[in-house]
């Protein structure tokens, strides 16, 4: 299945904002994800507390914001490529402003 513009404009007006992840090289499959709400980080950051429970909570994570391709296929990459639950987590904090760097300054 191809994503269309007109499934883009339906998932923008149900969800606010999408995003497309590409890999710069050695992947070829697009993910579509829509911004986490505040209670999908909630749980992300209540599961991260549990010990040795970043991975479950990262991959429970992008199930949740994903759009595109189905969790199925998204899982099967997982399973032949690990690293890649990181890599895409990665790009998900930045969505939702966790690589953000401020600059405290004492007054």
């Amino acid at each position: 299945m191809q994503v269309t513009d007109k499934q883009i404009k339906d998932w923008k007006t149900q969800y606010g904002q999408v995003f497309l992840l590409t890999a710069e090289e050695g992947f070829d499959q697009e993910i579509y994800i829509r911004k986490p709400t505040r209670p999908m980080f909630d749980r992300f950051q209540s599961t991260l507390m549990k010990k040795d429970k970043t991975g479950e909570a990262t991959k429970q994570l992008l199930f949740d914001v994903l759009l595109f391709p189905e969790k199925e296929v998204l899982q099967q990459l997982f399973d032949e490529r690990p690293g890649l639950v990181t890599a895409i987590g990665n790009q998900l904090m930045e969505i939702v402003g966790t690589t953000v760097n401020f600059t405290a300054k004492a007054l």
